[in-house]
């Protein structure tokens, strides 16, 4: 009896081990300081590499910042490099993460997607 107890009592410390060792759905989680500071509003991030021409960039905040900032969503934009958020593993640029007061909500390399997105918000 004795010995079931510790055998059971040791498969369910491994099992809260292993649990614990599970990776989060991929791209979800978002590092705090991203997140939008308002409930209902969405921060934006913008990532592009040095080859995106300056020209592109503009059309990309005309197309997914202004969709948000008309809507009245938009708590913050952010533009930054790759190499700067190198633990969200972004394979390809320019890319577009949306963030809510918890997660990404959406990371995309589709400026279309992300316009779409905010405005059904």
């Amino acid at each position: 009896m004795n010995r079931t107890i510790r055998s059971l009592f040791l498969l369910m410390l491994a099992a809260v081990l292993l649990s614990g060792c599970a990776e989060p759905e991929e791209g979800r989680f978002a590092p705090p300081q991203l997140l939008s500071s308002e409930e209902g509003e969405y921060s934006i991030l913008l990532i592009v590499d040095e080859t995106v021409s300056t020209e592109e960039r503009s059309e990309i905040i005309d197309q997914v910042v202004s969709t948000a900032t008309v809507r009245g969503i938009l708590d913050e934009a952010t533009i930054a490099k790759p190499s700067e958020y190198e633990s969200l593993a972004i394979e390809e640029t320019p890319a577009v993460l949306i963030m809510d007061t918890e997660e990404i909500v959406l990371q995309t390399t589709d400026m279309e997607e992300a316009e779409a997105f905010l405005a059904d918000q």
